[in-house]
């Protein structure tokens, strides 16, 4: 399920690239910069998540907690243009959809074993067969 999670995530991202690089001429240098940071920071955590590292997780959360957030509060977006609200609340429930299907692929991705009193976490591990 992760899977189909970064497959979207990359789909969202590959549109956002498309806008970037029709606004990027008239975006302050620094706008610009910091803009494609994130979209190239994006396509590295989605690698880590398909990876499975566990600090991608929370990196994802939080990249996803501040695309919902900073549109609804700032009325701009990552290129400095006005959002309306209609705008800022796709932003917000995009954000917060994402976010629980996030939950929901990383718990699916989690199969726990029990060893007496221990749990085993066997998603990221291979098992020797007897």
């Amino acid at each position: 399920m992760m899977a189909v999670y970064c497959l979207v995530q990359f789909v969202l991202l590959l549109g956002l690239g498309v806008q970037f690089l029709q606004t990027a001429m008239q975006m302050p240098g620094m706008a610009a910069v910091v803009y494609l940071v994130f979209l190239i920071g994006t396509l590295g955590l989605l690698g880590a998540l398909l990876e499975g590292r566990r600090l991608a997780l929370w990196l994802e959360a939080a990249r996803l907690l501040l695309l919902g957030t900073l549109p609804v509060l700032t009325g701009l977006w990552l290129d400095g243009s006005a959002l309306p609200v209609a705008l800022r609340m796709v932003c917000a429930a995009v954000s917060v959809v994402s976010f629980v299907v996030l939950l929901l692929a990383w718990r699916n991705g989690r199969v726990q074993a029990t060893d007496g009193d221990a749990a085993v976490d066997v998603s990221a591990s291979t098992m020797a067969r007897d």
